[in-house]
């Protein structure tokens, strides 16, 4: 996993990263992840965590997990090299997101059903939330799942435009290298800049369909979600 990463995206700079896991016998079933420097922290409460071993569905939610979090590590410097404030959280969430489906249907060819319904489910949850707030104010509304399933959908789009626009020469792995390169040089991280990298790619449906989806109208917001998730056409 580690190594796909590094393959993809430029390699981390000093130590190798530790990993602390850790969990509690408590019947709650969820989980806790973060990153610091070249840490990664991964947590379960859960009381049957060994019998789960054997269970496929946990072991593809647990490399998804550990994926999202690795990826984490390779967005320049921490979430606040990427986005500006936390209704831009899609930025940084839904990222690690989507290249955590990336990395699993490149690494494990079994998993390839799992990451495919992640991604249903990921625009359903994402059209259902929107419904009820926007990206601007779902982490006023405790809706801060929308940040990771709208995230990941846009992200996909974003994928998918990029190597249809390049014959498949680059892809996202590019244009967050280049992010990467962007913020290390002094431009501010967030949409505008991130936007700024796609636009040398010709994708006016794409740059307007992330703004809307990224609005304060409902409506729009829906609507350009709707139209990332069928891109490209």
């Amino acid at each position: 996993m580690m190594a796909f990463f590094s393959h993809s995206l430029n390699p981390l700079k000093g130590e190798k990263p530790m990993l602390f896991a850790s969990y509690a016998n408590v019947d709650d079933h969820s989980t806790q992840g973060g990153t610091l420097p070249n840490q990664i922290f991964m947590h379960w409460n859960r009381q049957d965590l060994n019998e789960q071993a054997d269970n496929s569905s946990f072991v593809n939610q647990t490399l998804w997990f550990f994926a999202h979090e690795v990826a984490h590590l390779y967005q320049p410097g921490s979430t606040e090299g990427v986005s500006e404030n936390e209704e831009q959280s899609w930025l940084h969430e839904g990222n690690a997101d989507y290249f955590a489906a990336i990395a699993m249907n490149f690494l494990y060819e079994d998993a390839n059903s799992y990451v495919e319904s992640r991604m249903t489910r990921a625009f359903e949850s994402c059209t259902e939330g929107l419904a009820q707030t926007t990206l601007a104010r779902a982490y006023k509304n405790g809706h801060f799942n929308l940040y990771y399933s709208c995230g990941m959908i846009m992200h996909r789009a974003i994928d998918s435009v990029v190597q249809q626009k390049t014959l498949g020469e680059e892809s996202l792995f590019t244009v967050w290298k280049r992010l990467q390169k962007a913020v290390n040089s002094g431009m501010p991280p967030g949409t505008a800049t991130f936007l700024t990298l796609l636009e040398p790619y010709n994708a006016p449906e794409l740059i307007k369909a992330i703004n809307n989806a990224t609005s304060d109208d409902a409506f729009k917001a829906i609507q350009g979600i709707e139209t990332l998730y069928q891109l490209p056409e």
